[in-house]
């Protein structure tokens, strides 16, 4: 679908004619089907991660980009920042070290949009006729916050699933266990084993001594009181703590892998819950995004009597979690109030509101969410798309030109958002259609049009290659966006203040969402050069180009460096992809013409009698009324701390943020120079610096 011609203008020139291949048969050759891989990702919702944020209390801003807005980043940027320690010792700490929260800086600001997106989108008044897919939305979001209880229905919906929770629904063959998860994936969107939020829920519940309590009163909503649920309670229990474990351990960057689908029982479990037509597979194979985890459950989970009652125990209680929110008022309030988070219930509930009208209607939201951002703020999205496009070829061109050509070719097909921002309200309302404008609680309705739109996926055969719908929650898989629809999906935090402006300095802009591009594009040329068309690793010696292209370069020389840091294996291709795109951005047009320069008087302390330099107050940022008070040396400066800060969090495994911002961001072109490093300081390694 064609961009707009004044979205168009920062988009490179066509490729002229005579390359050795088209980008179709780069990408070809490279990637698999559209139509494969949109009917394989549905299964890979039976793991899918669904984030629950519970946003910050904010008001809309009346007019975007004021002083105020736009510095809110470099603000807390600044109030992070420890100018104690020295950046070219530890840049991590010395950029993070008062970020206390246990969200990334971006997880807060995207939380503040959240808030903003539903009280200025989702609360308006429908139009006049009622039907539109904004309407429609609209009706969900409302009903969804009415409060309307529907315990009966939940109970339904789990004795749907062949899940007897909250008691033991005596044995249960492992064929039956699986066809209980993929049933809730392929028949209604729903991921039915695990998220980010129930674990972190789970773990607060028990440091509080919360967790049984809770867990007893969903219990008795679902089952009744006046009988033990004890030991229903201790398997629960139980089972998140070995499934959290095994989570930590093998969960991370996706590693996409074609596995042979010889697993009997996981075969018939699939064909249960798929139209004739959509058994026909043209391979006995199914992609799966976290291999390693997956095997892990299949292995741990299901291979005895024991192993499956407990996990279908585990199950049903995560469902009721999962569905509480849209179901039980009481329940809502409760786990608020049992996790010390009280006050937060309202909140809470319209954030978990949002995300299913979203995971129903997903265009139709990015559609109204993105109607937020001004012609300015897309103008200047296009045009950091295209500058990063021209620093990723500039920066692969100088090592090989062959395979920069090949880049170009395959970044000409990738679109940003939403096919380049060009799907129009037409093209929306023709997706939702299905969508009923039906009565009773928001539950039902809920159920009813997942259950719509899953059917629609499920019959692979007659989606068309145009098929412009997303599929619930796997499209909030960066690397899903970027392989099968040939998209960088933007989320809009990033495209409006106080983390994107029209008017902000292109350093700042390269910062938050240049490198959010760049690192996607990253992510395709992985996959393109060093994994085959069912994703197997291509071994370095039989990369199929002349030469050791800058991937490969950089692949070798970080090795030791990575080693030394005993990173998690998953962690190791997101780091050298950062390495790879935070160089090439440095190295654009718009750095290199003010690098020269030198700080002004002042910006930066003095040296001592060695050259070193003396840490202290002089290195921390200092208050500006405007971002355009900033020299071009701070600006510099800025990139970097950007780029370490939106990593910064206080909770869970450091090892990759601390890599990104002390080996990937030094590695860069120019960070020894802004910030006066040596080659004796600490994080140098001595190879890794110019």
């Amino acid at each position: 679908m064609a961009a707009p011609a004044r979205k168009q203008r920062a988009r490179d020139r066509a490729p002229s004619q005579g390359r050795r291949k088209s980008a179709e048969q780069i990408l070809e050759e490279s990637l698999p089907s559209r139509r494969h891989a949109l009917f394989v990702a549905c299964m890979s919702t039976v793991s899918g991660v669904l984030a629950c944020v519970v946003p910050l209390a904010v008001n809309w801003w009346q007019h975007k980009g004021e002083d105020r807005e736009c510095l809110m980043l470099y603000a807390d940027v600044r109030r992070s920042a420890d100018p104690s320690v020295s950046p070219c010792d530890d840049f991590h700490r010395h950029v993070c070290a008062g970020w206390t929260r246990l969200n990334t800086p971006l997880e807060a600001y995207k939380q503040r949009a959240s808030l903003i997106i539903r009280n200025a989108v989702l609360l308006q008044p429908s139009g006049p006729t009622g039907h539109s897919a904004r309407d429609k939305a609209h009706r969900l979001f409302v009903r969804c916050l009415s409060h309307a209880a529907s315990e009966d229905l939940l109970r339904s919906f789990l004795q749907r699933l062949k899940l007897g929770w909250p008691l033991q629904a005596g044995t249960v063959s492992r064929v039956d266990f699986l066809d209980t998860l993929v049933g809730s994936s392929l028949d209604y969107g729903v991921p039915s084993l695990w998220s980010m939020a129930w674990i972190a829920h789970v773990l607060r519940l028990v440091r509080r001594r919360r967790a049984r309590l809770y867990l007893r009163r969903c219990a008795e909503i679902i089952g009744g009181t006046g009988q033990s649920y004890e030991k229903m309670i201790q398997k629960v229990l139980r089972m998140h703590t070995a499934l959290s474990r095994d989570i930590y351990t093998h969960y991370g960057f996706p590693d996409a892998q074609y596995v042979n689908l010889s697993d009997v029982d996981m075969r018939v479990a699939m064909n249960r819950h798929l139209p004739d037509s959509s058994q026909l597979w043209p391979k006995d194979e199914m992609l799966v995004l976290h291999l390693q985890l997956f095997r892990r459950f299949l292995d741990g989970y299901t291979s005895s009597e024991e192993a499956r009652s407990r996990a279908q125990l585990y199950i049903g209680a995560y469902v009721v979690w999962y569905l509480s929110p849209l179901a039980s008022q009481y329940l809502t309030r409760h786990l608020m109030a049992d996790l010390g988070l009280a006050d937060e219930a309202d909140g809470y509930k319209a954030a978990r509101c949002f995300d299913a009208i979203a995971g129903l209607m997903p265009l139709a939201v990015w559609k109204m969410m993105h109607a937020m951002i001004n012609e300015h703020e897309t103008a200047a999205m296009f045009e950091v798309f295209g500058e990063v496009r021209n620093a990723l070829y500039d920066a692969t061109r100088r090592t090989d030109v062959s395979t920069a050509e090949d880049m170009r070719l395959a970044m000409n097909d990738v679109s940003l958002n939403a096919f380049n921002m060009s799907v129009t309200w037409e093209t929306v309302e023709q997706a939702y259609h299905y969508v009923p404008m039906m009565k009773g609680s928001f539950l039902s309705m809920y159920l009813t049009v997942a259950s719509a739109g899953m059917a629609t996926y499920k019959d692979s055969h007659r989606n068309s290659a145009s098929d412009v719908r997303y599929l619930p929650i796997i499209t909030l898989s960066e690397l899903y966006r970027m392989l099968v629809l040939r998209e960088v999906g933007v989320p809009v935090h990033l495209a409006i203040p106080p983390l994107f402006h029209s008017s902000f300095p292109v350093h700042l802009k390269m910062a938050v969402l240049g490198k959010y591009i760049a690192f996607n594009f990253g992510l395709m040329f992985y996959y393109i050069f060093y994994r085959t068309a069912s994703f197997k690793l291509v071994p370095f010696d039989l990369v199929r180009y002349s030469n050791k292209e800058q991937f490969t370069e950089i692949l070798l020389s970080a090795r030791p460096v990575l080693l030394s840091l005993s990173l998690h294996p998953s962690h190791y291709v997101p780091l050298v992809i950062h390495s790879y795109v935070l160089d090439a951005i440095q190295r654009t047009s718009f750095f290199q013409s003010d690098s020269a320069q030198e700080p002004s008087e002042g910006a930066y302390p003095p040296a001592d009698n060695d050259g070193q330099l003396v840490m202290g107050q002089g290195s921390e940022l200092r208050p500006v009324r405007s971002l355009q008070e900033l020299s071009p040396w701070e600006l510099h400066r800025l990139f970097y701390l950007v780029s370490c800060f939106a990593h910064c969090r206080s909770l869970g495994d450091m090892s990759l943020p601390k890599s990104i911002c002390n080996v990937a961001l030094p590695a860069s072109a120019g960070f020894s120079r802004v910030f006066k490093c040596a080659t004796g300081d600490a994080m140098f390694f001595n190879t890794t610096w110019e």
